[in-house]
C-alpha cells in the first residue's frame, strides 16, 4: 500500500505555525470598537503620530514617483503584510515570556525557594 504524504498546504501550514499561541489576536475589547487595545495603546505613545503622518507622506511621493503602480501597490501591500507578521510575532513572544517569568516567580513564591534563573541579561531582561 502506498504511503500517503502530506498536503504541500499542510506543510506550509505547519512550517509557519509559530512555536506559541497567537495571545495578539486573543485579546479583543468590545469596548474600543474595531481598533486592537495594543494598537490603541501604542497610538498613545508621543512620537508615534508625527512617525506615522512622516511615513505616508514618503509613501505618496515614491507612489507619485513609480512608474508602475500596481507593483508598487503590490509592493507596500507585501511590505505591510511581512510587518504585520513581525509585529504579531513580537508580541506573542513576549507574552509568553511574561507568562514563563510569571510562573517562574509563582513557584518560587509557593515553595520559597530561589528559581532558577535564565541568562536574563543576555536576553535583554532586568530582574529586581
Amino acid at each position: 500500500m502506498a504511503k500517503r504524504t502530506k498536503s504541500r498546504s499542510r506543510v506550509r501550514r505547519e512550517r509557519d505555525k509559530p512555536p506559541f499561541p497567537d495571545h495578539y489576536n486573543a485579546i479583543k475589547s468590545s469596548e474600543l470598537g474595531s481598533e486592537h487595545p495594543v494598537d490603541v495603546l501604542i497610538n498613545q505613545i508621543p512620537g508615534v503620530a508625527p512617525r506615522r503622518r512622516k511615513l505616508l507622506k514618503a509613501t505618496n511621493v515614491w507612489q507619485s514617483r513609480s512608474g508602475d503602480k500596481k507593483a508598487f501597490i503590490a509592493h507596500e501591500d507585501a511590505r505591510l503584510e511581512f510587518s504585520i507578521l513581525r509585529e504579531r510575532l513580537n508580541f506573542n513572544a513576549g507574552f509568553e515570556h511574561g507568562l514563563l517569568a510569571g510562573r517562574g516567580q509563582l513557584a518560587q513564591l509557593r515553595m520559597n525557594v530561589p528559581c532558577l534563573e535564565i541568562n536574563q541579561r543576555s536576553a535583554g531582561f532586568r530582574t529586581r
